[in-house]
């Protein structure tokens, strides 16, 4: 072997060895003869281009306090309080399928969107992450839940929520058991007539209402 294609088969040897991978595509090599050490950067471009993907809910129903039985087949989703005959708490329970992200990219974040066709002004609507598994049978009070993810007001129309720390969550390996809407003065009823918010399933005719998250990506 030539003296220059030694000193060259010994330098792969040392960058091989004495390399350590940076997360922002930096690196740096050091031989083992510190005597001889040397360093070296270089800085790649990202293979992802930003985009987002989405996912339409694959099972939802709703839950009533009253004991009446879940509505998983219905064509609408129903969240609020209701002194209509019995006082009655209605959550709504809905699971989506997480769109994948190209391989290359990051989360950068997830929105989940719920159309409304009867809506109650002065009522804020709550998103939490569903930590029990439940299905579309499942009756009240359903699964367990964490604390508030998101808030909006009650309005006719699509209404949108940021669940960005959940779908973080649920990529790195936690269970997926979906989300659970409610009104925010839930458990408490409020009297004197209906507050009951009223949403398009994932059953309803028209596709473009059922309930979506929008997944974005870096």
């Amino acid at each position: 072997m030539t003296r220059s294609l030694l000193l060259v088969a010994i330098g792969l040897l040392l960058l091989a060895v004495g390399s350590t991978a940076l997360s922002n595509g930096a690196f740096t090599a050091t031989s083992a003869n510190t005597g001889s050490s040397f360093s070296a950067d270089a800085n790649f471009p990202s293979a992802c281009t930003a985009g987002s993907v989405s996912a339409i809910a694959d099972s939802d129903t709703t839950i009533r306090s009253s004991g009446a039985a879940p509505s998983g087949n219905a064509t609408s989703l129903t969240v609020g309080t209701s002194t209509g005959g019995t006082d009655t708490l209605f959550r709504a329970l809905v699971h989506f399928p997480m769109p994948a992200i190209p391989s290359g990219c990051s989360l950068d974040g997830a929105t989940l969107r719920m159309t409304s066709s009867s809506a109650v002004t002065g009522r804020t609507i709550d998103v939490h992450r569903a930590t029990g598994s439940w299905t579309e049978s499942t009756v009240w009070p359903g699964p367990s839940f964490g604390g508030a993810l998101a808030g909006v007001a009650a309005a006719n129309g699509t209404l949108s929520w940021s669940v960005t720390t959940a779908a973080a969550a649920i990529y790195a390996g936690s269970a997926n058991n979906g989300f659970l809407f409610k009104d925010r003065t839930d458990p408490t009823i409020t009297q004197n007539g209906n507050r009951t918010q009223t949403f398009a399933s994932s059953e309803a005719a028209d596709a473009t209402q059922r309930p979506v998250l929008v997944v974005s990506y870096e």
